[in-house]
């Protein structure tokens, strides 16, 4: 997500939030890929979202904690993973990982961030042609 992040600075903004861990050790282990218990109190959240960033991803994109209540994750369905465009007032989503292999194909949010860059640049462009007239 860092290179997408940098690629498209110049027309969004990027940020994370950190939600219940998905694979928890004590809850659902996925083998020795994830190595968190569950969340039991903020610091606990605060310090795997620490951990993820720091350790796991190289992450640079700000990374927000959800609350212990899981407020956002309610609200947003964000589970094991969402990617959400904010456009004014509205949530659109995006990207989810698919239900035949899990993952998550990036791609998507590449070609929404192309397509909102081409239409930017078109209302510029409409803009200096009528100045010019």
């Amino acid at each position: 997500m860092n290179e997408i992040a940098e690629s498209f600075s110049d027309i969004a903004s990027f940020m994370m939030v950190y939600i219940s861990e998905a694979h928890a050790t004590d809850v659902w282990p996925l083998g020795n890929t994830v190595c968190v218990n569950q969340h039991k109190s903020i610091e606990d959240r605060i310090k795997a979202a620490k951990e993820f960033i720091v350790e796991e991803r190289k992450n640079k994109i700000p990374l927000f904690v959800d609350t212990m209540d899981n407020v956002f994750d309610e609200n947003f369905h964000a589970w094991p993973e969402r990617f959400y465009i904010i456009q004014g007032n509205a949530f659109k989503l995006i990207g989810k990982p698919s239900k035949e292999d899990k993952g998550f194909d990036k791609e998507q949010i590449v070609e929404w961030l192309e397509f909102y860059r081409k239409e930017q640049t078109n209302k510029i462009n409409d803009q200096k042609i009528e100045v010019q007239l």
